[in-house]
């Protein structure tokens, strides 16, 4: 039962001796200790205890000793002496609590207990460890009361706050564990992120998010003009993929902060990226209604169309009058922006639906070779625009076209994913037109790409070519299904 209560944890106030020459007898007791010959070890700890200078290297091993074997008199007369002769050591103070306990004086252990606290709860450092002998010693009530009591006399609500957020964890004290975490960012408001983090660790179910929201949301009321509680209710309110809840909370920040929407433009890319195009279309259209003049101005004109132009391609059929509203829109916007490096996206975005989607593939080749060409520009876009001229080259037949952009951006790009993109489309291109060893050749090596989803599509590949090479050594029945 004890032994728990007794782990090695008074170096944290008194000096540790290394063992010498005159310390065989430390050495020989701690032997007999460790094999479990309990009254060999007693009575030579009884010995060394004498000497004041060697208690630190003996005393939690003779202390559980002490407890263990029921030997409460001689406990009380040994912790009593280094009390007299230490009187500022916390530690031996705490063991005659301790000891209380042992004796099943519960009464007169809390009442012990409690005294110490009060005296000390002026003086954080000892709280601290006072604290911290309590949770090692499996006594984290009165571990949560030290914290408490010493908050309350030094008036300051917010101390000791990832302590008791800790405390109250292990306790299982959920709705107290995450108040306490509040308190925290509250006067720590940059390690917000480090709360968001482990929150997500600790909170799994739907009703404890909702009761944090709720929470939240009482701390809002009862002080608005802290920005620390809408942003961990924004965080809140993405976890349960509630974009359109965690956009009123960003709005919220945008406005009182006077950030041009730049909180808000961030949850609709969120909402994009997740399928929710119409609470994406919804924020960006306010951003585009109240930011005029601005960055996320254009930003979200860009993004707004991404979002019903993604809306349009996840209906079917695809209607595709609705599609050449979204290359109008694109247009433009291209005209507003003029030759300016965000035009370029918006650019290869028309050309996209011009060749995948109206079957109007040269005018998507005209306006990606303008892309590509451009005297500025994102270099990334451009990349990708060589990708899609060589997807359109491909479709059309002109394969040395294709593997020649294709080689081009695996060049540019070395070691970047576009690289093993490229490479892939390489890989794919020597599929199609029947030669699977060089195909095999490109997929071995793509096969190592730091993309999970581009290497799991070269491993899908090249046990395809594996599999039916096995079994048909003249490959004719691959290859016309490849061409297909």
């Amino acid at each position: 039962m004890w032994k728990t209560f007794l782990l090695p944890v008074l170096f944290l106030f008194a000096y540790q001796f290394g063992y010498s020459q005159n310390d065989n007898d430390i050495r020989l007791a701690n032997e007999y200790y460790t094999k479990g010959e309990v009254e060999k070890a007693k009575i030579l700890y009884e010995q060394i205890a004498h000497d004041l200078n060697k208690i630190p290297q003996i005393h939690n091993n003779y202390f559980y000793l002490l407890l263990s074997t029921n030997d409460f008199k001689t406990a009380e007369k040994y912790i009593e002496r280094l009390i007299k002769k230490f009187s500022g050591n916390l530690y031996y103070r705490l063991d005659m609590g301790l000891l209380y306990k042992a004796e099943n004086k519960e009464g007169t252990a809390d009442k012990y207990f409690k005294s110490i606290i009060d005296e000390i709860a002026t003086n954080a450092y000892l709280v601290r460890h006072a604290s911290n002998y309590f949770v090692t010693n499996q006594l984290h009530d009165y571990s949560v009361l030290a914290f408490a009591k010493s908050r309350l006399v030094l008036q300051n609500p917010y101390l000791y706050s990832l302590e008791l957020a800790n405390l109250h964890r292990i306790l299982g004290n959920r709705d107290k564990m995450v108040e306490e975490y509040l308190n925290y960012i509250t006067s720590n408001p940059s390690n917000i992120r480090y709360v968001k983090n482990t929150l997500q660790n600790l909170l799994t179910e739907t009703e404890e998010l909702e009761s944090l929201e709720n929470l939240l949301y009482s701390k809002i009321q009862d002080d608005p003009s802290n920005t620390v509680y809408p942003e961990l209710l924004i965080w809140v309110n993405l976890q349960q993929k509630n974009f359109y809840g965690a956009y009123i909370q960003a709005r919220a920040i945008d406005k009182r902060l006077q950030q041009e929407g730049n909180n808000s433009i961030d949850i609709g890319i969120i909402a994009l990226d997740n399928g929710d195009f119409k609470t994406a279309s919804i924020i960006f259209s306010w951003i585009v209604e109240n930011f005029q003049g601005t960055q996320n101005y254009y930003r979200a004109r860009m993004y707004l169309i991404q979002s019903y132009e993604m809306r349009v391609k996840n209906s079917y059929p695809v209607n595709k009058e609705e599609i050449r509203k979204v290359i109008n829109d694109y247009q433009k916007l291209i005209s507003e922006l003029g030759k300016d490096k965000s035009s370029l996206d918006a650019m290869r975005n028309k050309a996209i639906l011009h060749a995948f989607y109206m079957d109007e593939k040269d005018s998507a080749i005209s306006i990606l070779n303008k892309v590509i060409n451009a005297p500025i520009g994102n270099v990334t876009v451009k990349s990708q625009s060589k990708l899609d001229l060589g997807d359109i080259y491909l479709l059309q037949g002109e394969f040395w076209e294709s593997t020649l952009l294709y080689s081009q951006v695996e060049k540019e790009r070395k070691e970047s994913p576009l690289a093993y993109e490229a490479k892939l489309k390489n890989a794919k291109l020597s599929y199609y037109r029947g030669d699977f060893l060089l195909a095999q050749e490109h997929l071995d090596i793509i096969k190592e790409a730091t993309t999970r989803e581009i290497a799991n599509d070269a491993m899908d590949l090249s046990l395809l070519i594996k599999e039916n090479s096995a079994f048909d050594s003249t490959e004719m029945a691959m290859k016309r299904y490849a061409a297909i």
